[in-house]
């Protein structure tokens, strides 16, 4: 309903509207790894599979960037537990993602 609406956009027979970018200032978009958070927190098979590596992408602003380290979870491993002569016994580390990353996702989707 536009009747409500300035005088150069008031008329009696709805338009319909693509708006982009609402609520964009909260929930905030991501951005490419940056070296300072290479440096921060960098990958390692060894201490950190939730560590950056170049390519990953990071939360720039809004909640995006205020919950990172609570989405940003950790990578899956495969690893060696015994060479067999016929076949090695493998053993496999789930990837893991928190709690909410889907919440935040879902709302950015619906935003769009």
């Amino acid at each position: 309903d536009r009747s409500t609406l300035p005088a150069p956009l008031r008329h009696h027979e709805p338009k319909e509207m693509t708006v982009e970018g609402v609520g964009l200032h909260i929930i905030g978009w991501m951005r490419n790894v940056w070296q300072e958070d290479l440096e921060r927190r960098p990958f390692s098979v060894e201490r950190d599979l939730g560590g950056y590596r170049d390519g990953d992408r990071v939360g720039r602003f809004g909640v995006v960037k205020m919950v990172e380290e609570r989405l940003r979870g950790t990578r899956g491993q495969i690893f060696l537990v015994e060479p067999f002569l016929f076949g090695d016994q493998l053993d496999f580390r789930m990837p893991l993602s928190f709690v909410g990353t889907e919440t935040v996702t879902a709302v950015a989707t619906r935003c769009r």
